[in-house]
């Protein structure tokens, strides 16, 4: 549903440019003919309206949903630093002081609390023009490769906090 979400939030992003191009254009001839007015702006206020709940309510919800059920699989753990993809619905969030991370895909189902010696190796790809992609290697049967991808912006933090953490 994420994928689905955030392809359609570009596409309305890119309606919205004519439909507020002949929002203004109608409330400018606005005194020359008052019924068309009133109904361009409900139409504008429903528009606008939409576009708050595409861009800031669902986003956050995604977000607010993913976190619940990273509590739900890991009741009590304070992550220091984490992984975030609200696209592809993933979160990997590392404990310092308990020594555990907490990796969850509600793609998928997968909710996983490991130790950091089960992480054998781990690996942070930047590619110019997409996302940073985390890449875990571990000893777990069930779980022998986690992929994160994440803000590229946060690439550099989050390997100066995994080398601190994993070395």
């Amino acid at each position: 549903m994420n994928l689905f979400w955030y392809l359609i939030r570009p596409l309305y992003a890119v309606a919205l440019i004519p439909a507020a191009l002949l929002f203004v254009v109608v409330m400018a001839n606005a005194s020359k003919d008052p019924e068309i007015t009133l109904v361009v702006s409900i139409v504008g206020l429903v528009l606008a309206a939409l576009a708050v709940l595409i861009f800031s309510v669902i986003p956050r919800a995604f977000k607010t949903r993913l976190h619940r059920i990273v509590n739900e699989a890991a009741p009590g753990m304070r992550c220091d630093f984490e992984a975030t993809s609200s696209l592809l619905n993933r979160y990997v969030g590392f404990d310092r002081s308990a020594k555990k991370l907490v990796y969850v895909d509600i793609s998928d189902g997968t909710r996983a609390v490991l130790d950091f010696p089960d992480v054998n190796a781990w690996h942070v790809e930047t590619v110019p023009g997409k996302p940073a992609l985390l890449n875990l290697m571990t000893s777990v049967a069930e779980l022998p490769l986690i992929g994160v991808p994440f803000d590229r912006r946060y690439s550099n933090e989050l390997m100066a906090k995994l080398t601190a953490s994993f070395g």
